[in-house]
Order: C-alpha cells, then structure tokens, then sequence
C-alpha cells in the first residue's frame, strides 16, 4: 500500500555534531533526509549499501576512493557497496540519501 510521507511532520535526529536527519525505511530500501551545518563532516566510511546521494541545495566536498568531489544543488552521486566515502559541508546542506538494501543499523524513523 503507497504512503504520502512529509517529512516536515517529523523531527530531526542527530547523527553527529552539525548532522542532522529524518530516516524513513521501506521493505528494500532506506531514505534519509539530512541536513548539514557549515564545515559538519560525515567521516569517511564505508557499507555493504549501494547509495545514491542528491544535493537539494548547499555546497561541499566528498572525499570518495581518496578523491575530492566538489559538489552543489542538484548534483548526485553514486556509492556502489564497499566504497569509501565522506562529506565535509561547505556551507549549510540539505541532501537525500537513498540506501538499498534498507540500513537495519540506522534508527526506525519512519515505517512505510
């Protein structure tokens, strides 16, 4: 059964210093909504998920493979599994992340 989700119904959560962000999880698949204050850093790690990453608006830097990636509004990028990657915000970002398979270690948020 489809849902209608808005996610100004729901509150932020903080995953690290200056990161916040709103987790909803399907039956496969993991969205998040996060919100990043300037210079908040996302350290570089690494999942088993594939991960695509849009920028809704802001600008950054990705350290992904050892390579920086200057990003802005609108750019998307793709995580396959096991690649290394982090964000360090240049300035205050919004950003959607969607993980498959769904992140059974990230909080419950919100069922669909």
């Amino acid at each position: 059964m489809s849902q209608a989700i808005n996610w100004n119904e729901y509150e932020w959560e903080e995953a690290l210093p200056g990161f916040k962000r709103k987790v909803v999880h399907g039956e496969n698949m993991t969205l998040v909504l996060a919100q990043l204050d300037p210079g908040a850093q996302a350290p570089v790690h690494s999942h088993h998920h594939e991960q695509f990453t849009t920028v809704l608006s802001g600008e950054g830097v990705f350290a992904v493979d050892g390579t920086e990636i200057p990003v802005s509004d609108g750019d998307t990028l793709h995580f396959p599994g096991g690649m290394e990657h982090g964000l360090t915000a240049g300035g205050e970002m919004l950003l959607l992340d969607i993980f498959s398979p769904k992140r059974e270690d990230f909080p419950p948020g919100i069922r669909s």
